[in-house]
């Protein structure tokens, strides 16, 4: 069973995502970053899903690329889909540009949700095949 993580404060982010996907998936959702590594620590998700707002934290001196490498020291390999509003896309590319996988608008729809899976695993699949 391949095992996902949500992180998000809004429980309908969570369900729109774990009711979007079919059978053999878990689904954990988190309310934010710190838990979310706590969480890593113990056990393995692939992917993570992250609310862009709760990536990073400049006031805390925490920017996309050092919140990314945070998840990328557990887990090298882990795939990071970032989920932002609209109004948020352009950060979101910036986090795909500091090593994120992919990102979704939010509220996340269950064909994005899983056209996004599908990408990811695409690229597992060529990854695999060049090693």
């Amino acid at each position: 069973m391949k095992s996902i993580l949500v992180v998000s404060g809004k429980e309908d982010t969570y369900h729109r995502i774990a009711s979007s996907l079919s059978r053999g998936f878990s689904v954990k959702n988190v309310p934010d970053r710190p838990s979310a590594l706590e969480l890593l620590q113990k056990a393995r998700f692939d992917p993570v899903f992250i609310d862009l707002g709760l990536l990073s934290s400049p006031e805390a001196g925490v920017d996309l690329r050092e919140a990314i490498e945070s998840f990328r020291q557990l887990f090298p390999s882990m795939e990071i889909i970032v989920m932002a509003r609209p109004e948020q896309i352009r950060k979101a590319v910036s986090a795909i540009k500091a090593g994120a996988s992919d990102y979704l608008t939010c509220p996340p729809e269950a064909e994005e949700i899983k056209l996004v899976l599908d990408n990811i695993k695409r690229t597992q699949i060529m990854r695999s095949e060049l090693d």
